[in-house]
Formats: C-alpha cells, structure tokens, sequence
C-alpha cells in the first residue's frame, strides 16, 4: 500500500492544515512529504525507547503533528491511545492507567477562538499519578511558558533534528493491535476499545471510497476531532489508504464568526464535507440571522453524523445549509450508526429521503 500510494500519489497533497487563526499560514503535505515526517517521527519514538506492542498515550491539539504522531505509531507497531484535548487532567491520567503508556506525546497548548489554551499544566497534573510514564515530547505550538521535568519531557524539535527520515515499516499480524479509543466515560468508567491492524484498515479505507464517492483529485474535509473515532477513520486512516487529500481544521466553526466553515469550503474547492450534529446545532443558533459570508461551494457533499439516527431538525437544517449556499442540486445527507463500536459508517439513508425531511422542517 505505501509503495503503491507513494508511487502514484507521492506529489499530491495529502494533508491540508487550516488553522484556528484564518491569518495564519496554513501547512500542507504531500505523501512524499508525509512519509518522510511519520519515518523521521518513528525514529524519534525508537530513540525514546518505544517498542512494537508499546502504548503510547497522545494527548494534542488538532495539529498536523497528531497525525504524524498517530501514523508514527503505526509505523513501528506501537498502539497509540489518543485523549481528546478537551479532557481534564483526572480523564487524562485515567486513560493512560488503564492503557498502562510509556510515553506521552503532547503539546504546550492550542488556540481557541481568540485564546491560547494551557496544555502543559494539565499534562504536569495527569502525570504526577502515572507510574508507567517515561518519557513526554512536547510540540511547542502557543509558545508558551511551560515548566519541563528533567529526565522526562522534551521539546519535539529537538528530537526531530537527531533523526533521519528512513525507517522501514514494522511487519504486523491482521490482528496485532492498533489503537486502543476509549469512551467518552459518560456513563461510567471509560472503556478502551481496541482496534486491530487488518480489517480496521481495510474497512476504513473500502467505506471512505464508497460513502463518499471520493474521486482522484477532490478535497476532503471532516470536522471531526481526531481524539474521537470519526477522526481516526475519516481524517487520517481512512482517507490516507485511499490516497485522498484530506483537510484537518484546528479551530472552531465560530471563529472569528459563523461562517467559518464554509469560508474553509471555499477556499479549498472543498468536494466533500463531513461534520457532526452538534457542529449543526451550533450553527443552527446564529443560522438565520447572518448569510453564510462564501460565494462559491463547489460541489460539497453536505454529511450529518448521529450515534443512532439522524434526526428530522437536523437532517432538514442541513437542507436548508445546502439550499442557502451556492450549490444547486441540494447535495446528499449521510448518517451514520454505531461508529465507535464498528469504526465506520454503518447506515447510508438514499438522497431522496431529503424531500420528506425538508418538507418537515419549519420555516423561520
């Protein structure tokens, strides 16, 4: 798969990065260019001491690093453990008992909106109960002013400028571990579902082909976080395997107003759009009193992700997305059922479902 995607793929671009700030350069990498940093990535993890079947605990913001980090990992048959950068230092150290991690890869923090947002402290605090931690690298982000433990963190730029960028793949069994994801701990104790190397890949990579009819060429675009399962399958696995351009966004789609979203559509000739209810519920709030600030979205591929179904207001607030931006015909809503138990899409409604839930859908 890697010799075959870097043969035909090598130069287009694989990852597109947008950050929070619209003024701030934005970062893209080819596959060349991806490879070359997940191979210098796995050294640094091999120079720290990381093993195949190690688990190493990723607690960072929505950075191209995380998912170099995340590929790295794979690379040399260590099970990453991604922590959703919103949990507390408590969510934090709990996760990474349970998985029992050598390593933290983190950062010292992120922008929000108008804020930088603290990392490192909430790190500081997770670790003070976790044994099994050896070693943590920090990707300096905010630069911010960050205590760093002797004997144990260190910067990522510095590690990387020890390494080269050839490190050959680690031989896996279909069903070695992966990752290891764990539940948002809601409804109790959080529970680490495990994911093996094989049919996750496979099955990420056949669903992302065929739900969303990418073709050679379209720019992807999932707003999911990669802390949650979406993120994994339809940000970095799933869309990579298939040689997609695949966008990640850092910020929020309130910032620096409610049109930032489509602003990112347009701006990337966006063809496929992947977000989640709760991202539609946010923008249904300021919806109508403000026009979406964008001219042209292309041919975007409007999709609404539900734990178990998509629901009449969403589905129809989506249909009025659509019908209020520059893109005629009305494109098609998907939903999607179980994802984190089975890793993908699960239920694909047929497009003409649309008129019955349209026409439910009150005018404002």
């Amino acid at each position: 798969m890697q010799v075959l995607i870097l043969n035909k793929r090598g130069d287009d671009l694989a990852i597109i990065w947008e950050p929070n700030d619209p003024n701030e350069t934005n970062r893209t990498f080819t596959y060349k260019e991806l490879h070359a940093e997940v191979c210098k990535f796995s050294n640094v993890l091999k120079n720290k001491g990381i093993e195949k079947g190690d688990r190493v605990c990723i607690y960072m913001p929505m950075v191209p690093e995380l998912a170099i980090a995340v590929l790295a990992c794979a690379r040399i048959g260590a099970v990453h453990s991604v922590v959703f950068a919103g949990f507390s230092a408590v969510a934090l150290s709990t996760r990474i008992n349970d998985a029992e991690c050598k390593m933290l890869l983190t950062s010292d923090g992120v922008f929000r909106g108008n804020k930088a947002v603290d990392f490192k402290t909430i790190v500081d605090e997770a670790l003070e109960t976790c044994p099994t931690i050896e070693a943590s690298i920090v990707l300096n982000r905010v630069n911010g002013d960050v205590n760093m433990k002797a004997g144990r963190d260190v910067w990522w730029h510095d590690e990387i400028a020890k390494v080269d960028a050839t490190c050959p793949a680690e031989v896996m069994d279909a069903e070695d571990m992966l990752f290891i994801l764990y539940t948002s701990g809601s409804t109790g104790k959080p529970k680490g579902m495990v994911h093996s190397c094989a049919g996750y890949m496979v099955h990420t990579a056949y669903s992302f082909k065929n739900v969303f009819q990418y073709t050679h060429g379209d720019v992807y675009f999932c707003t999911a976080d990669i802390g949650w399962i979406t993120g994994h399958s339809y940000i970095v696995y799933g869309p990579l395997a298939a040689g997609a351009t695949t966008l990640m966004f850092e910020g929020v789609p309130s910032y620096p107003d409610y049109s930032r979203f489509w602003q990112i559509v347009e701006k990337y000739k966006v063809n496929q759009f992947y977000t989640a209810p709760t991202a539609i519920r946010a923008l249904a709030a300021r919806f109508y009193s403000r026009e979406p600030k964008v001219s042209n979205t292309n041919q975007l591929f409007i999709v609404a992700v539900s734990i178990s179904h998509i629901s009449v207001f969403l589905c129809g607030f989506s249909v009025k997305i659509a019908t209020k931006l520059p893109r005629i015909p009305v494109p098609p809503i998907i939903g999607s059922m179980a994802i984190f138990e089975i890793n993908s899409v699960s239920l694909i409604p047929f497009p003409k479902a649309l008129d019955s839930c349209l026409s439910l859908f009150p005018k404002p």
